[in-house]
Parts: C-alpha cells; sequence; structure tokens
C-alpha cells in the first residue's frame, strides 16, 4: 500500500514538467479512496498523503486540481475515524487548519466538515487541547455569513441530546459540482462503522474539557443580529446548567461534593444572560430575562452552598437589577410600558430566586446584610419613575416574601419566647420597611396572626397587562 501511494503521489505531484489533469485527478481520487479503505491505520498512511495533499493545495497550478484535493481532504476529514494511538486527530485538525487559510476554499463548506468531524468524534475526544483546536477553527469561520449556520449547528449538536441533531444539507457551491467517482456525498452523512452504530450515547457531549470553550462560542453567537439565533443560543445557555453537576463530579470523588467548579461555571454563563437582559432589543431583552430566571431556579443551583448565593446575588442579580434601572431612564427611545415590563421581569427575578432558595440562603453567615440588600433593591424598584404599576407589583412580591418567611420561621411576630436572634432580625427587618412601605407592617400581623394557615406562593405577583 506505501508503495502504491508513493506513486500516485508521483502521478499528481504539483510541480510536475508533464502535468496532466485527468491524471492528476485520478490519483488524488484514488490515494482518498485507498485511505477510506483503510481507515483504521490511516495515521500510518497519513504522513505520506497529508503532506502531499497540503503541497497540492499550496503549489498546483491548476485551480481543477486543487479544488479536487480541498474536496477530497474534507472527505477524508470527516470519514477517517480518530485514533489516539495513530495520533489521527491532531494530524486531521492540522489539515483543517490549515485550510482555513486557503483562499480558494468555500467557508461554508470547511465548516460543514468541522461540523460532521465533531458529530463523528465527539464522543472520543478526551483533551482539553483537541477541544481547544477545534474550538479556535470553529470562531475562525464564524464571522463569514456563509459558514455561522454550521458552527451554530456544531455547538447545539453537542450540548443537545442526541436525537435532536440538526439537518444540514450541502451548499450550492461549485466546489462540490463533482461528476468523478470519489465524490464529496460522504459529506452529506456521517459515516459510521457496524460496530459503531449500536453505541449508547450520552444526553450531551458537555465536558469538563470543552465547558469553557462552548461558553465562549456561545458568547460570540450572542452577539450575532439574527434574533432567531441570538433566541437559540440562550435558550442552550440555559440547557448548559443541567450539565454542570456532571462537570462537578468529574473533579471529585463520589462521596465528596466540590462547590467551587460548580460557582466557577455558573457565573460566566449567567453574566452572559445578564449582558444580554440589557439588549436594545426588547425582544431579546425580554427572552433573556426568562432565561436568566429559569437557569437560577433550575434544580442542579439546589445543590449550592448558602455562601455560594450571596456570591451569586452580589455578582449577578444586584448589578443587573442597578444596569436596569440606569440604562432605561437613559433611552428615550422606549415607551412607558417596555420600561415598566422590562423592570418587572428583572425584580420578579430577584424575588423567585430568593423564595426558591431561602431556605439554603437564609444559612449563610451573612443573612441580615444580604437581606437588607434585598430590602433596598425592592425599595429601589418600587420607586422607580414614580410608576404606579411598579409601586403594587413590588409592593405584592414584598408582601410574598414576607409570607414565605413567616411560614419558614424566619419572620416570627414577637411574643415572650422569642429569642434575641429573632428580636434582633424582626427589629432589624422592619425598621429597614418601614422606611419604604409602612402600611405594610398592619396588613402582615393581621395575616399572620391567629391559627391561619398562611400558603404564599412563588406565582401570585400581578402580571403587567398591555
Amino acid at each position: 500500500i506505501i508503495y502504491l501511494l508513493k506513486a500516485l503521489i508521483l502521478g499528481s505531484l504539483p510541480t510536475a514538467d508533464t502535468l496532466h489533469e485527468p491524471t492528476a485527478m485520478f490519483c488524488i481520487d484514488l490515494m482518498t479512496q485507498i485511505m477510506i479503505l483503510n481507515q483504521f491505520r490511516a495515521g500510518f498512511f497519513w504522513e505520506l498523503v497529508g503532506p502531499h495533499f497540503s503541497k497540492i493545495i499550496d503549489k498546483s497550478p491548476s485551480s481543477t486540481i486543487v479544488e479536487r484535493a480541498i474536496s477530497d481532504l474534507l472527505t477524508l476529514v470527516v470519514t477517517l475515524p480518530i485514533n489516539d494511538a495513530q495520533d489521527t486527530t491532531a494530524k486531521l485538525l492540522l489539515s483543517l487548519s490549515a485550510l482555513t487559510k486557503v483562499k480558494q476554499i468555500h467557508k461554508g463548506r470547511l465548516a460543514l466538515a468541522i461540523k460532521l468531524f465533531i458529530i463523528r468524534n465527539a464522543a472520543n475526544i478526551k483533551t482539553k487541547e483537541t477541544w481547544n483546536q477545534i474550538c479556535n477553527l470553529l470562531k475562525c469561520l464564524i464571522q463569514s455569513p456563509e459558514s455561522i449556520i454550521y458552527g451554530f449547528e456544531a455547538i447545539l449538536f453537542l450540548i443537545s441530546p442526541k436525537d435532536n441533531i440538526p439537518k444540514t444539507e450541502l451548499p450550492n457551491t461549485p466546489i462540490l459540482n463533482r461528476s468523478t467517482s470519489t465524490t464529496t456525498d460522504n459529506l452529506e452523512k456521517e459515516p459510521q462503522q457496524p460496530h459503531q452504530q449500536q453505541a449508547i450515547l450520552p444526553v450531551s457531549f458537555v465536558n469538563l474539557y470543552n465547558f469553557p470553550q462552548i461558553l465562549e462560542l456561545l458568547s460570540l453567537f450572542c452577539r450575532n443580529t439574527d434574533p432567531n439565533i441570538v433566541v437559540k443560543t440562550m435558550n442552550h445557555l440555559s440547557y448548559l446548567v443541567s450539565s454542570i453537576p456532571a462537570l462537578n463530579n468529574t473533579l471529585v470523588s463520589e462521596t465528596e461534593l466540590k462547590e467551587e467548579p460548580l460557582i466557577e461555571y455558573c457565573i460566566p454563563l449567567f453574566l452572559q444572560l445578564s449582558l444580554l437582559c440589557k439588549d436594545n432589543r426588547t425582544e431579546i431583552r425580554y427572552h433573556a430575562l426568562n432565561s436568566l430566571q429559569r437557569s437560577l431556579l433550575s434544580q442542579p443551583l439546589l445543590a449550592l452552598r448558602p455562601e455560594s448565593w450571596v456570591i451569586i446575588f452580589d455578582k449577578v442579580i444586584f448589578p443587573l437589577l442597578d444596569d436596569i434601572l440606569a440604562k432605561l431612564s437613559e433611552d428615550q427611545s422606549l415607551s412607558r410600558d417596555i420600561v415598566e415590563e422590562t423592570r418587572y421581569r428583572a425584580q420578579q427575578i430577584l424575588v423567585k430566586t430568593f423564595l426558591l432558595h431561602m431556605s439554603k440562603i437564609c444559612k449563610c453567615n451573612n443573612f441580615d446584610a444580604l437581606w437588607l440588600k434585598i430590602l433596598h433593591y425592592i425599595q429601589k424598584y418600587m420607586s422607580a419613575d414614580n410608576s404606579q404599576f411598579l409601586a403594587e407589583a413590588v409592593t405584592e412580591s414584598l408582601k410574598n416574601i414576607l409570607l414565605v418567611m413567616y411560614a419558614n420561621d424566619l419572620l416570627k411576630p414577637l411574643d415572650s419566647n422569642s429569642e434575641q436572634k429573632q428580636v434582633e432580625f424582626w427589629n432589624l427587618s422592619w425598621n429597614a420597611i418601614d422606611e419604604f412601605c409602612p402600611h405594610i407592617k398592619p396588613d402582615f400581623l393581621a395575616k399572620v396572626s391567629g391559627n391561619k394557615t398562611i400558603s404564599p406562593s412563588l406565582h401570585n405577583s400581578p402580571k403587567l397587562e398591555h
């Protein structure tokens, strides 16, 4: 086989004085077929074939031969299985990297090849270095209108369940119009070996090595001008939260839960969604607020320790509330209804996050300070722009918070059996509340007096209707 490959290389050398295009293309095609038929030992042959393809693409005087070499090389990239023992992964990625610098290649077609390479090999890529190479390739291509959709679908494939692989058709470009026996039909479907078809694949391919890169790529897609892409990106940012516990478990033993990675991965994700909550496009801003709220209320975050919630409030929720107030006040183009709706949704993130995770949050060492901050932001939103709707909506949210705290024995009316800590927290709370909402205390006491059963709800705040 090696001697045959060497002969085919001689027959297609780009520097040959007597270069004959049909002969050269026949040699290139036959070389490609030999590699496909010997794919499980292709790594040994790549030392000959890989550099030869690169030489043809760089130096061949015939554009027809260059196009054929590019087409066959992409076919090999998406067909050959990666093999760590033969270092096939690094060799194939090196060839893809080289192709990003070739002017003749159609960027959409190259992005499609990278996408199919990811689909075929994602389950077997185990190193951070390899994922860095793949994501760097995608970053090079997503700036091009022809390639962005394939880069986007590649990332969604990694995040989504296996059944949700997006269907993709080849772009209609001259480079793909081939009539020879070795065509690019291999690019249209993922080649599989019989033993691979029965493999049980994970729900997603997000892991410890590619999570930061995937988050970075999703952040780039969030800057896209297409609202549909941005909305889908936000949905997958929210979905990423469900993969974080699995990442956490890869760093520790089964009997020990390490929390630092949970916060390490959560905070950048929340900050990206928070950035979109301030987008100039109203529909994007609304969807981002809903996505951030959904992420903060997701089940994986129930594993967070109390102190971690202080970090999330200080780094994500409180800065977002400040920015929403300031940005919307400066934007004179927005209607009052849109401003009120945005602020209502923002304060609901604060309220619902606190209510759902209250049992954990109240155990943190500086809960009193956090509670005063929450009341401070409730006051700011209650008085924002003298909005009657916000004043009423935020007041109802505060009432709900107080009733939940009562139901959880955090804010009980004082009696002769009250402990010193209860007395201090009661006085601390009402001294702050009375400054901006003095009428709420009698209503609260009336509801909790006697033996009435209090059943506060996470969803009883009024909805804005416009």
